[in-house]
């Protein structure tokens, strides 16, 4: 009997919009999703120094999203190709955040998440769309799905 995951509704290959890290077994990737119809987002981290990181992050509303890699182009742009979705505005506070982040880890490329005017989630890499035709990566990161069904203990109150 399979026992059921944490929001296994919402962490499903048809919601895949890429990863960050390398798949691979040894130091499997954080996975994230997207929902453009429901506008629900959400990642399950595989691997991280720490603990409480690792499982499926609570599946939260995306209003305003935005993904991208802070050394790869106009976010909006960046973040419109992965989604599937028309460019949105970028409020001036949320660039002046975005700019603080990337000022930080001067140099280094990496994802940066944004919701909702605000910087909620920098990866320590940076972020790989897939392609959906790619069999290889859809099944290799379906099969890591089930690797992880619990949420984040973080989460847990």
């Amino acid at each position: 009997m399979d026992l059921m995951g944490y929001r296994d509704d919402f962490y499903v290959v048809r919601n895949i919009i890429g990863y960050t890290g390398r798949i691979s077994f040894d130091l499997p990737p954080t996975i994230y999703f997207y929902d453009c119809t429901r506008k629900l987002l959400g990642h399950i981290t595989q691997y991280h120094p720490n603990y409480e990181n690792i499982g499926r992050q609570k599946v939260i509303v995306a209003i305003g999203y935005l993904i991208f890699n802070s050394r790869e182009g106009p976010p909006a742009l960046q973040s419109s190709r992965i989604l599937g979705t028309a460019p949105i505005q970028i409020s001036n506070a949320c660039l002046t955040k975005i700019d603080t982040v990337k000022q930080k880890k001067a140099g280094l490329n990496f994802m940066i998440e944004c919701c909702d005017s605000n910087v909620f989630h920098v990866s320590r890499s940076p972020f790989i769309a897939i392609n959906k035709g790619s069999e290889i990566e859809i099944t290799t990161l379906s099969n890591m799905i089930k690797n992880n069904p619990n949420e984040m203990s973080k989460y847990k109150i």
